[in-house]
């Protein structure tokens, strides 16, 4: 994965954070997967040397 994968997939996290604060009453599975998708993207941060 490379730099700009990682610089992609943090401002679709931005956005998506974006979204959640304007949908203050979220599903339970909506607010899992969107934790799942911070998961992710850490990990994957975690693989770039």
């Amino acid at each position: 994965m490379s730099r700009r994968d990682v610089l992609e997939k943090i401002e679709n996290l931005k956005s998506r954070v974006k979204e959640v604060q304007m949908y203050e009453l979220m599903t339970t599975n909506q607010y899992r997967k969107q934790v799942n998708l911070i998961i992710e993207i850490l990990e994957d941060l975690a693989k770039i040397d």
